[in-house]
C-alpha cells in the first residue's frame, strides 16, 4: 500500500530492557528487591544497571561481547541481567556448582571478556583456567567479585570488587543500549542441564526474552493492580528464572532474595514476613517445605495457615498426593509446568485443582495453558509430522511452534538444524494423546526401553517406585538383554536411593511392582545406592545406563536367566 512506513516512530525493537526503564519511571520508589536487611527501590536499581552498563563499556565491553556470571542467586545477578545487555552485550549466567572440567570446557566455547563470581568459586575459576591452557582467543580481561575475602584478592590478579565496579560507571555522559541494534540479536547464553550429554549453549534474542515475560505474565495470571512479590526459590540460571526476572520489573513487583536457597526453613518464614504472593522451582522443594513445617509439633489442626494464597509454579514430577494436599491446606496453590531451555524455560502450564489426582506427567486439558505467545504445542509423528491420534496409544513427539523459542545452539549449527525440522521445535519428549485431549508425557527419545517393539515409559515405571514408603529417589534405564541370539530388545534396570534410616529387599521392591505393573514393566535388576545427579540436580541416565551395562558386563552368568526373557521374570541384585 502506498504512504506507509516503517520508521522510528512506529517500530522499536523489542527488548526486556525497556521493562527496567518503564518500571524505573512508573514505580520509581515501590521496593524492587530485599535481600536480608536491605531493600533497593526501581529508582535505584536502574541507577545501579547504568552505572554497571557504563562501567563494563568504559572497561572495553562490545557489542556482542560475552560476560559470564558464576554466582548464586542475589541482586547483582539480578542486575547484571540488565546492566549487560544496557551495555551491549551478552550474558551468560552458569550453574555455581559446574565442576571445573566442565567449566572450563564452557568457558573456552563462550569466550567471555569479563567473569563474574563469588568467594566460593575462585579456586573452580583458577583451576578452570589451568584447564584451559589457554585455548579461548582471549583470557577475560576482568575478574568482578560479588563477595570479596582478602584470600579472594590475593588469589585472583586483576580483579575487582562489584561495588569498585559500580564506582567507574557514569549517569550523565553514558548513553546505553537501551534498544538493540535488531531485535534478534542475542541477549543471553544459557545452558542445558546436561543430564542428557554435555551441557549445549541455548542463545535467546531479545524479541523472543521480551515476549517470553508477556507469555509469563498472562501464564501467571499477574496483573499489574495486584502486588506481585516473588521469592527467588528457583535458580536464576535455569533459564533466567523463567522469565520472573523480567516479569517482576514490568510489573514493579518485589523481588525477595534467600539469604541462603539450601536452607528451606526460611521459606515459610519468608512467605510470612514479606507477603510473597510468587515462587518456583524443582517440585521437591514442596517436599522440603512440608518436612520443615513436620519438625515443629504441630498438629494439621494447629497448622499455620498462610494469611494469603500463594502461588507455587514447579516443573517436573510432582511429589506425593499427601504432599500436595498438606501443601494446599498451608494456603499454597500448586501450578505443575512442563518446559525446557530452549524453550525459554516451563511454557506449559497445567493447573491442578483441589483433590486433583491426576498423574504427574500429564498435561490435563481443559486446565492446560498454552499463552499466545507459544503458537502452537503439539504431539507429532516426526517422519510424517502428523498430528498423533488420541487413542491413547499412538505415541509421538511433543513439538512447539511460536515466537519464544531460542534462536539455536551456540556454534553448533547442525544440531540447530536438527531440532527446527520441518518448521518444528522437536523437544525430543515422547507423548501419547487420550480421547478427552490429554497429553500423557511417556519419556524422552533416549530413554525409551524398546522390548519386542513394544515401547516401555521409564518414567512411568519411577512413577510407582516413587510411591514406595520407603524410596526417595528413583530412575529407570534400559538394560540390554543377555542372548545368545543378537536382539536390540532391553529391560528395565531401577535405580533406587532410600529414605535415610530405612531399609529395603530387592525381593520388597520387586513384589511391590509387580502389584502395580504389567509384567514387562517390572524392573529385571534393582540396584541400590546414590543416584548419578547432575550439579543442576537432574538424574544423569547417560551415566545409569553406563553403569548397568557395565553390571551386565561383569555379571553376565549371572544375567543368563534373561536369555529366556518371554517370561520376564525379575533379577534383582544389590550396589
Amino acid at each position: 500500500m502506498e504512504g506507509l512506513m516503517q520508521c522510528a516512530a512506529n517500530f522499536v525493537p523489542l527488548t526486556p530492557i525497556s521493562f527496567l526503564e518503564r518500571a524505573a519511571r512508573v514505580y520509581p520508589d515501590q521496593t524492587s528487591i530485599v535481600y536480608g536487611g536491605v531493600s533497593s527501590t526501581w529508582k535505584l536499581t536502574h541507577q545501579r544497571c547504568m552505572k554497571l552498563a557504563s562501567a563494563l563499556s568504559s572497561l572495553g565491553l562490545c557489542y556482542g561481547d560475552i560476560v559470564v556470571a558464576l554466582v548464586p542467586n542475589i541482586p547483582e545477578l539480578y542486575e547484571l541481567h540488565f546492566g549487560v545487555a544496557m551495555a551491549g552485550g551478552v550474558l551468560s549466567s552458569l550453574n555455581p556448582r559446574l565442576d571445573s572440567t566442565t567449566l572450563s570446557s564452557i568457558l573456552e566455547e563462550l569466550n567471555p571478556k569479563f567473569i563474574f563470581l563469588d568467594h566460593q568459586n575462585v579456586q573452580k575459576i583458577l583451576q578452570a583456567h589451568h584447564l584451559l591452557n589457554n585455548k579461548m582467543t582471549k583470557n577475560p580481561s576482568l575478574l568482578v567479585l560479588t563477595s570479596t575475602f582478602s584470600s579472594c584478592v590475593k588469589a585472583l590478579q586483576n580483579s575487582l570488587h562489584y561495588n569498585e565496579l559500580l564506582d567507574l560507571g557514569q549517569l550523565d555522559d553514558f548513553e546505553p543500549h537501551v534498544t538493540p541494534k535488531n531485535e534478534c540479536d542475542p541477549i543471553l547464553v544459557n545452558h542445558t542441564s546436561g543430564s542428557t550429554g554435555r551441557p549445549k549453549g541455548v542463545v535467546y534474542s531479545h524479541r523472543a526474552t521480551y515476549l517470553n515475560t508477556l507469555g509469563e505474565i498472562l501464564r501467571c495470571d499477574l496483573r499489574e493492580h495486584i502486588k506481585v512479590v516473588f521469592l527467588w526459590t528457583a535458580d536464576m540460571f535455569r533459564a533466567n528464572g523463567w522469565g520472573y526476572i523480567w516479569a517482576i520489573a514490568a510489573l514493579g513487583g518485589t523481588n525477595i532474595f534467600l539469604d541462603d536457597m539450601n536452607n528451606c526453613s526460611n521459606i515459610l518464614p519468608s512467605i510470612s514476613l514479606h507477603n510473597v504472593t510468587h515462587f518456583s522451582g524443582h517440585p521437591s522443594i514442596l517436599s522440603s517445605i512440608i518436612e520443615e513445617d513436620n519438625k515443629s509439633s504441630m498438629t494439621d489442626t494447629d497448622m499455620i495457615i498462610l494469611p494469603h494464597k500463594v502461588y507455587a509454579h514447579v516443573a517436573g514430577v510432582l511429589p506425593p498426593y499427601n504432599i500436595l494436599t498438606k501443601i494446599q491446606k498451608l494456603g499454597i496453590e500448586v501450578v505443575n509446568r512442563y518446559g525446557m531451555t530452549e524453550i525459554l524455560g516451563p511454557s506449559v502450564i497445567n493447573k491442578l485443582l483441589n483433590n486433583n489426582k491426576n498423574k504427574s506427567t500429564t498435561v490435563n486439558n481443559p486446565n492446560i495453558i498454552v499463552d499466545h505467545i507459544m503458537e502452537e504445542f503439539d504431539v507429532k509423528d516426526p517422519n510424517t509430522m502428523e498430528s498423533v491420534p488420541c487413542d491413547g496409544k499412538t505415541i509421538g513427539e511433543v513439538m512447539f511452534r511460536g515466537n519464544a523459542l531460542m534462536m539455536g545452539y551456540l556454534k553448533s549449527p547442525t544440531e540447530t538444524k536438527r531440532v527446527f525440522n520441518k518448521g518444528w521445535f522437536h523437544t525430543g519428549d515422547l507423548a501419547i494423546r487420550h480421547q478427552d485431549g490429554c497429553i500423557q508425557l511417556k519419556d524422552r527419545v533416549v530413554d525409551v526401553i524398546l522390548y519386542k517393539g513394544e515401547t516401555i515409559s521409564s518414567l512411568e515405571i519411577e512413577a510407582v517406585l516413587l510411591t514406595h514408603p520407603k524410596v526417595l529417589q528413583a530412575a529407570v534405564v534400559a538394560m540390554p538383554i543377555i542372548n545368545h541370539v543378537p536382539s536390540d530388545d532391553e529391560v528395565p534396570c531401577a535405580f533406587l536411593k532410600l529414605k535415610i534410616g530405612y531399609e529395603a529387599s530387592e525381593a520388597e521392591i520387586v513384589h511391590f511392582c509387580s502389584e502395580r505393573l504389567p509384567i514387562q514393566m517390572i524392573p529385571k535388576v534393582v540396584i541400590f545406592g546414590n543416584l548419578a545427579i547432575s550439579s543442576t540436580g537432574k538424574v544423569q541416565k547417560v551415566i545409569l545406563r553406563e553403569v548397568a551395562k557395565t553390571y551386565l558386563e561383569d555379571r553376565e552368568g549371572r544375567l543368563s536367566p534373561l536369555q529366556a526373557a518371554d517370561n520376564l521374570a525379575p533379577l534383582v541384585a544389590s550396589s
